[in-house]
């Protein structure tokens, strides 16, 4: 292939990702759901950004922070306030995981980069709490 019309297929190419096309969530009029999970000064800055499009409707909100998740319920009522909860587990099997080597200036030295710990366990938990919504939850999630 020449050089000539080799610039041709990829310039023609690379112009078909930057033509508009449609959404693949949104199907004949429905609204993509967003769920926002952070609502802090960045948090909330993204969430009236993406619900300012028309198509995007705003379903839940969850905040460690209650006053942050009461005030932003004002702007967007309709929206849920849920617990989330989160759990990691690293290298369960106890390995020795070196991540790269610390070599001396003349490179006749290397020390090992290691975790600080073998193996490390994390549970945490999103609250938001206000008024209490198990039935909405059970009656509408099952």
């Amino acid at each position: 292939m020449k050089r000539r019309s080799f610039i041709k297929t990829t310039a023609a190419g690379s112009l078909a990702f930057l033509l508009p096309f449609p959404s693949q969530a949104k199907f004949k009029g429905n609204k993509l759901r967003i769920a926002q999970v952070g609502l802090g000064g960045q948090g909330v800055s993204d969430l009236h950004d993406i619900a300012s499009h028309p198509d995007v409707e705003i379903v839940a909100l969850c905040d460690v922070d209650t006053t942050a998740t009461n005030s932003v319920k004002a702007t967007y009522p309709n929206a849920k306030t849920f617990i989330v909860l989160f759990a990691s587990v690293n290298n369960v099997l106890g390995y020795n995981s070196v991540y790269g080597y610390n070599y001396s200036y003349n490179g006749m030295m290397k020390q090992a980069i290691e975790p600080p710990a073998k193996r490390f366990y994390f549970i945490g938990c999103f609250l938001s709490w206000g008024v209490d919504r198990t039935e909405d939850a059970i009656n509408n999630n099952l």
